[in-house]
């Protein structure tokens, strides 16, 4: 597998935000991965991680859909300082947007009972699924 490849970088709640693009898989292809470190760390230190799904609402406001990141960098900062939790790393995976449903759900999302009659989501009843 190809190294991953740095796109941005900027400093986040007292720590750092980088992302990667990065080859997930031959059939599925990149993947953007955004890496939080904490406060203080330095590269080649051993921490805890935490990998999260949807990394593009994870963050940043400016990346998350609807406009309104999840604040994960924020509430882990605070974590930290009070040491409520030892530093961790973040690590958030972007969806493949379209092909979200083929890597969360193990079926398609047609034929699932919904208020509007149409899988979980009007805008999703033909994604594919199973993945």
């Amino acid at each position: 597998m190809p190294e991953p490849q740095e796109k941005w970088s900027a400093d986040l709640c007292g720590g750092r935000l980088q992302t990667f693009l990065w080859e997930h898989h031959k059939d599925l292809g990149e993947r953007l991965v955004r890496v939080w470190t904490p406060p203080g760390w330095e590269a080649g230190q051993a921490v805890k991680a935490l990998w999260l799904n949807d990394g593009q609402n994870l963050f940043r406001d400016e990346d998350a859909f609807g406009g309104a990141c999840w604040g994960v960098a924020g509430t882990v900062a605070h974590l930290i300082a009070a040491r409520s939790i030892p530093p961790i790393v973040v690590l958030g995976i972007d969806h493949t947007g379209r092909m979200r449903t083929h890597d969360y759900l193990s079926a398609p999302p047609t034929g699932w009972d919904a208020p509007w009659g149409k899988g979980m989501r009007g805008d999703m009843w033909d994604a594919p699924g199973g993945g």
